[in-house]
């Protein structure tokens, strides 16, 4: 699971620049390569039909090294079809996978004692289509590597560079797993490509070139692998979660090997789009955030999506904008017209509307946007507006019954990793969320005196500064009578009834411990404390 920080524009643009001066030097002779006995014969590049760009970026990297014989890895090398996320078909249930994996699996490779308090070990996950689309991908290698002519085979993803050394280090590293495997008639399984799990792979009998993986390594963007090494993985199928940690597992009976460092690394400027399904867990437990890396989707803000419903009884598509990180307006079409010269302020404080009631000059403005998207409900009126207009790049139509939706198509239209969550069928319209109640005039005039703050903002935003967002003023109005108690507690011990929780979210200051949760006669108190690391906790 890659989690790499992400690389900006700048160093993506240092970075092609140096792999293009690259390309033209040659990388060396790799002498593990080759066709003589205990060499390494073959190269399997796992690359998607729909990225032809990427098999023959790889195919330059290899032609920069020579095999023993002096021909180049291009010449060894040939291309396995993945299997391809956006292809349901290929996704499904099959034998080979067993989708639904556990947070033990998980903890066994990277253990972390935040991630086992917030759920414990036997929580369930269900891998995401792209995760399932990997660790089929890589079973089919195994297959043709089972199957093959070649006793050693390079297994590669698409998106990796070989780093400077690399030859050197490949060939220390091959002949020392050839020395220490030689009982067990050769190595079966020998990273050059890796990630420690967060520094807590346990390494054993270690040497200058090489060590032994007990547990601890994540990716599988290179290794090489035996024909008895291919089917030693083949008869413990099923795959049990993503391919990466299942392989761990494996480890011993493989008497897996690992180079003492990689030196196969996957590239910074390849845009990833997979979808990891143990983020929203690690979310919740506070050890991944928003701001540390590629680890949810990216969406430009000046990127304005326009939503037309049939009226709904539920706010279903609205909803599922919003789960995606968009800012959602809604209204009930009723409203005075948007006009064109109101548009850009409207678009500049939310990412998305939901049935605005455009005049045809904003339609106009919006239609001339190239970046503008369009979701629409089948037989939505904005759909016959601008079918003639728009390129259908720009529009996803959505079936108008909830159950027959999925993530696919809105996904697909903005470019985002679909999320792990079934999409929703939306709150009940009555509720009027994601809309603006206010009196007209009060976005400025709100607040009744300079600095005085109301007390409660029932809006479902969190606008930037610059938008001058004053909440609804609070009502003099006495608050509904409670209904009938449902259920009492005195909070003086733990209880079932309330289950406490240490979970957080991607961008909070602060962090949640169970130890800040203190029950004495009183009842139970919640306990803040700035930690040694500055954070609130």
């Amino acid at each position: 699971m890659n989690l790499r920080d992400a690389s900006g524009s700048l160093s993506r643009l240092v970075f092609q620049t140096l792999r293009a001066t690259a390309s033209i030097l040659p990388g060396g002779r790799i002498s593990a390569f080759g066709r003589g006995q205990e060499m390494i014969s073959s190269i399997l590049v796992v690359n998607p039909d729909r990225q032809p760009a990427r098999w023959r970026r790889v195919l330059r990297e290899l032609s920069r090294f020579r095999t023993f014989e002096g021909a180049p890895l291009a010449s060894i090398t040939r291309r396995l079809a993945a299997v391809d996320a956006r292809d349901g078909r290929d996704v499904a249930s099959t034998a080979d996978v067993d989708s639904t994996y556990r947070i033990g699996h998980h903890l066994y490779v990277q253990p972390d004692a935040r991630l086992e308090r917030c759920f414990g070990v036997d929580e369930p996950i269900r891998m995401t289509p792209q995760e399932v689309a990997v660790a089929r991908s890589h079973v089919e290698a195994w297959k043709a590597v089972a199957t093959g002519p070649d006793d050693y085979v390079l297994v590669l993803e698409d998106d990796v560079w070989f780093r400077r050394g690399a030859a050197a280090a490949i060939d220390r590293g091959w002949r020392a797993a050839l020395r220490r495997c030689r009982a067990e008639g050769g190595p079966r399984l020998l990273y050059l490509s890796y990630a420690d799990a967060g520094g807590t792979a346990e390494r054993l009998d270690a040497c200058d070139a090489l060590f032994r993986p007990a547990r601890g390594l994540w990716f599988l963007s290179g290794y090489i692998l035996s024909r008895e090494g291919a089917a030693v993985l083949l008869r413990a199928m099923p795959v049990i979660g993503p391919v990466d940690l299942w392989i761990n597992y494996r480890f011993e009976e493989l008497c897996a090997l690992a180079l003492s460092s990689p030196v196969i690394l996957q590239r910074p400027d390849a845009v990833s789009d997979n979808s990891y399904s143990i983020l929203p867990y690690l979310a919740r437990a506070g050890i991944v955030d928003a701001a540390s890396g590629p680890v949810w989707p990216d969406r430009a803000r000046s990127c304005p999506v326009i939503a037309s419903t049939l009226g709904g009884e539920r706010e279903s598509i609205a909803m599922a904008l919003s789960m995606l990180g968009l800012r959602v307006r809604a209204f009930d079409g009723g409203e005075e017209a948007i006009g064109a010269k109101d548009l850009p302020k409207l678009l500049e404080t939310f990412d998305a509307l939901v049935d605005a009631p455009l005049a045809p000059d904003a339609i106009s403005v919006v239609v001339e946007r190239e970046d503008a998207k369009f979701l629409v409900e089948a037989s939505a009126p904005l759909y016959f507006q601008i079918n003639e207009r728009v390129p259908p790049s720009r529009i996803a139509v959505l079936p108008s019954n909830n159950s027959e939706r999925s993530w696919k198509p809105l996904c697909a239209l903005l470019r985002l990793a679909e999320p792990v969550q079934s999409f929703p069928i939306g709150v009940p319209r009555t509720l009027r969320i994601f809309r603006d109640d206010r009196p007209d005039g009060t976005c400025q005039s709100a607040l009744r005196e300079p600095g005085e703050v109301c007390l409660l903002d029932d809006s479902p935003w969190i606008l930037p500064a610059r938008s001058n967002w004053q909440p609804r003023p609070p009502s003099d109005q006495p608050l509904p009578q409670t209904e009938k108690r449902l259920v009492h507690e005195a909070m003086t011990t733990e209880t079932d009834v309330f289950r406490g929780l240490s979970e957080t979210f991607p961008g909070n200051l602060a962090s949640f411990a169970q130890e800040g949760r203190v029950h004495d006669d009183a009842g139970v108190h919640l306990v803040l404390n700035k930690a040694a690391d500055g954070s609130g906790r």
